[in-house]
Order: structure tokens, then sequence, then C-alpha cells
């Protein structure tokens, strides 16, 4: 098949993609508008470990690993998403100077439930930006020092940094 049909027909997938993303961030907020009642956690890495595992029981090996790289992302963005809907109500932000050039996060670093991973794609996503990373070894636990810079004005970046927060207590 030539260049520019295979180009075609990933267009045509990327635009079906489009309507299923736009699907999926109305029920994002459907969501976080339940959970805003309901009391309930954004984040339940229980049932999205479970989602990932029953979505991926017959892809094809090839792909296996991107496709979960794939679910992990995008349910990442939902939850960015998610978080730019309580940031107004959030009492974790408003202990955060929002003017200054950078903020400093820290928090317990626990490479198994990827929470470096979770607060650097919701940095890259905000548009913001890592000044420095360090992790080191406090009392018996893994200590990350997060350092990120931009425009933390809006809500996205609000978001992002909510969600730091919130998936690393």
């Amino acid at each position: 098949m030539e260049l520019d049909k295979i180009r075609q027909e990933i267009d045509a997938v990327d635009t079906k993609m489009k309507a299923l993303f736009q699907k999926r961030m109305e029920l994002s907020y459907q969501v976080v508008e339940s959970k805003k009642q309901t009391g309930g956690a954004v984040y339940v890495p229980e049932r999205e470990q479970a989602i990932i595992s029953a979505r991926s029981k017959d892809m094809e090996t090839e792909y296996l690993l991107e496709y979960q790289a794939f679910l992990k992302q995008l349910m990442g963005i939902s939850r960015t998403y998610q978080y730019t809907k309580l940031v107004g109500a959030s009492e974790a932000l408003q202990k955060i100077d929002f003017n200054k050039e950078e903020i400093m996060l820290v928090f317990p670093y626990r490479p198994e439930n990827n929470s470096l991973s979770m607060a650097l794609n919701a940095i890259a996503l905000a548009n913001l930006t890592v000044k420095s990373v360090e992790t080191v070894m406090e009392n018996g636990q893994n200590t990350c020092y997060l350092c990120i810079g931009g425009d933390f004005t809006t809500e996205l970046a609000k978001a992002a940094i909510l969600l730091i927060i919130e998936e690393n207590k």
C-alpha cells in the first residue's frame, strides 16, 4: 500500500477516535459530577487496573504493551479533566501560591503505583515544565521532590497539581 493511502486510512481512524474521545470526556464529566455528590475518589487504582486487564485480554501480543500504555494515558487524561472540575472546591490547593514561577511538590515515591509517571504525564498535559526531580530515602520511605514551573493560573495546571496531591496521599 502506498504511503499516501496509509496516511488517509490513519486520518480516517483518527477522525473516528476523535468522536469517541469526545464521548468519553462527556462521560468523564458525568462521572466527576456523580463523585462530587458521593464524595468518591477520582483515582481508584484497583478499578483502573481491572479495566486495563479486562480490555487487554484479547489484544494481540505485538501491541499489548502499547495498548496498555494507551489506556493508562487515556485514563490519566480523563482524571486530569475530572480534577479541573474539582479545583474550586479543593482545600489542598488553597494552600498553594499560584503566582510563583515555581512550585515544589513533595510526595511519597512508590514505583509500584507509577506515582512519578502519573505526575510527569499530568505536568506535560498542563504544559508545565519539570525544573528538577529528586527521590531520596527518608525514614525508610522514598520521597519525591518535584519542582515544576510554568503558568499555574490555568485550570489545567491547577488540576495537574491537584492530581499529584490527591493521588499521592
